[in-house]
């Protein structure tokens, strides 16, 4: 019983055919005159089955083939697909982080210029007395000044941050 193409091992695979070829090769060597019209025509069928025999399992490992690669180039779009919806999140978090962190740093500087004008400047500008200046009006008019720069002051914080964060990742 000859063993099917599943069992056979790399080096056996096409053992009988490269036989049967080597046989008829041997035979069209010798003079073929000399043959018999019936060992032609045996030698013939016999490599005719083996050729049948070959291309049934040419086709069937094409169509296998053909099936695995599908499959993977599947398997890769998915892959890829998942890679970007990973590196989309990562740049999320990423910028999520950096904005918290300029949120951070801007709230403590605004705190401290709030801390110092109200020790420093609320405090002169209160004994100021005088028709043309209210120090009242100028205070709240820094502290507007200081509520109006909280926005673009992080706007650059962020994009200093995500600059660094940016240099920091690691090439691909």
């Amino acid at each position: 019983m000859n063993p099917s193409p599943k069992n056979r091992n790399k080096e056996q695979i096409f053992e009988k055919e490269e036989q049967i070829f080597h046989e008829v090769q041997k035979l069209l060597a010798d003079d073929a005159q000399e043959m018999e019209k019936e060992q032609i025509l045996s030698e013939l069928r016999k490599m005719t089955e083996s050729y049948k025999t070959l291309l049934g399992e040419a086709r069937l490992l094409t169509s296998v083939s053909d099936r695995l690669q599908s499959k993977l180039n599947k398997a890769n779009e998915n892959v890829l697909k998942k890679n970007e919806e990973l590196e989309a999140s990562v740049s999320e978090l990423t910028a999520s982080k950096v904005r918290r962190q300029a949120t951070n740093v801007v709230l403590l500087l605004t705190i401290f210029i709030f801390i110092i004008s109200e020790g420093m400047i609320d405090a002169n500008l209160l004994d100021v007395k005088s028709e043309w200046f209210n120090p009242w009006f100028f205070i709240m008019m820094v502290k507007v000044a200081v509520i109006a720069m909280i926005l673009p002051v992080q706007r650059w914080i962020e994009g200093v941050l995500l600059k660094g964060e940016k240099d920091n990742k690691p090439a691909k």
